[in-house]
């Protein structure tokens, strides 16, 4: 099997990749030659660190390992997200929502699939903007414990 995708974007050509969201835009292929694994999934937010569930996935691999991402084959794409940080901010995408998180407060909410230059602030305005966050904030604390207490393999 072979994995496709970039450490970073290129140069942004169009205003939706010079926002903090578009920053982060790189594709991620998956290709087995011979193989029935056709197409691509244009419904599921992706990152890179969904790239060994996926491979280990489909491979067949049946023992336990840690992972912050998902198989992108086999999640249902209202399961999948994508965490980042920039400027001090955590971004959590899921769904058609982009939440930005201060560490303490979320301080934007966006629609990022329809407003893809980030000019309209929805916070306060969307009913998954509480359940987003609690969830952010268990990602973040997850990370954090496995990192302090080096429990990022199973053991």
């Amino acid at each position: 099997m072979f994995v496709f995708t970039a450490d970073h974007t290129n140069s942004p050509e169009r205003p939706e990749y010079e926002t903090e969201s578009g920053l982060f835009s790189v594709p991620v292929v998956f290709y087995q030659p011979g193989s029935d694994l056709k197409g691509f999934r244009k419904d599921v937010i992706a990152q890179q660190i969904d790239i060994m569930p996926t491979v280990l996935g489909y491979l067949g691999y049946d023992k336990p390992f840690v992972s912050f991402g998902c198989d992108l084959l086999n999640t249902p794409a209202e399961d999948t997200y994508a965490v980042n940080y920039i400027n001090g901010i955590y971004q959590f995408f899921k769904g058609d929502y982009l939440l930005q998180f201060d560490g303490r407060n979320t301080v934007a909410m966006y629609a990022f699939k329809t407003d893809k230059l980030l000019e309209h602030n929805l916070l306060g305005q969307v009913d998954v903007q509480q359940s987003m966050e609690d969830e952010l904030k268990a990602i973040i604390q997850q990370y954090m414990i496995r990192m302090n207490n080096d429990e990022l393999v199973v053991k």
